[in-house]
């Protein structure tokens, strides 16, 4: 246990660093990104703040009976893979949340905007493609 917690202090996961910046964000976000990481941990579902839960994401979306709370806890984690892969820090914002800073040419991702209105909306996207959306829009220079 306690090789568990120094690990986490001095070598952290990228699911570490990743909560970490949504705790500094607020303690609601955070909570919310590792409440939806822990549910699906305990059913056997491992995600990563990274490109490999992209399509794990999408599978969990269409088959949720209870939409609403599953897109967002999706947005919320597909936000920690933009921070984790794609850099940036979460902010707090006047709606919502933005992640600042991100990419090569600092720009921001709103989480309403950016991830969460592309989910839902008609036709909704996948995980995959609002991330490969974003990553392509943060690496061109505006």
């Amino acid at each position: 246990m306690i090789g568990v917690l120094l690990k986490s202090i001095f070598k952290p996961s990228p699911a570490d660093r990743a909560f970490k910046k949504c705790m500094a964000a607020s303690k609601e976000l955070g909570t919310a990104a590792i409440m939806f990481h822990e549910t699906f941990k305990m059913v056997g579902i491992d995600l990563q703040p990274d490109k490999s839960a992209l399509d794990e994401l999408g599978r969990i979306m269409s088959s949720s009976s209870e939409a609403k709370q599953t897109v967002e806890g999706v947005s919320v984690f597909l936000g920690c893979i933009v921070t984790e892969q794609l850099g940036g820090t979460w902010q707090r914002s006047e709606s919502s949340y933005k992640i600042t800073g991100v990419g090569p040419f600092r720009n921001t991702v709103e989480l309403s905007t950016h991830i969460l209105t592309p989910l839902t909306g008609q036709p909704s996207q996948t995980p995959r493609t609002v991330y490969e959306t974003i990553r392509d829009r943060v690496s061109r220079k505006a």
